[in-house]
């Protein structure tokens, strides 16, 4: 990831644990390396995770502290951008129709 962003590891490192702070254009270029959208990254925790494995027999479920809000919160804007791709893509697509249409003379 450092290489990709074009920073030394140290930095990245620094970065990652909090100490260095992350600019909104070096957080547009991890959600873009990622592929996620930059509120996703802004989003996430390190102390949201289960431990879905067993240890001496026993079933390790570690303390969750974001509220399930946040991560509907997170769907419904992610579902919104999807949304609004798609309508854009429906509208290239018309226009797509309506130009072979055109060239082929039938306007």
């Amino acid at each position: 990831m450092a290489n990709k962003l074009s920073v030394s590891q140290s930095t990245y490192s620094e970065m990652e644990s909090g100490k260095t702070a992350i600019s909104e254009e070096k957080l547009k270029e991890i959600a873009e390396i990622l592929e996620v959208a930059p509120e996703i990254i802004e989003g996430y925790s390190d102390q949201i995770f289960y431990n879905l494995g067993t240890q001496s027999g026993q079933y390790n479920v570690f303390h969750i502290t974001n509220t399930v809000e946040k991560f509907d919160e997170l769907f419904n804007a992610l579902l919104e951008e999807q949304k609004k791709q798609l309508e854009t893509m429906a509208e290239v697509a018309k226009l797509k129709d309506a130009l072979v249409k055109a060239m082929k003379g039938g306007v």
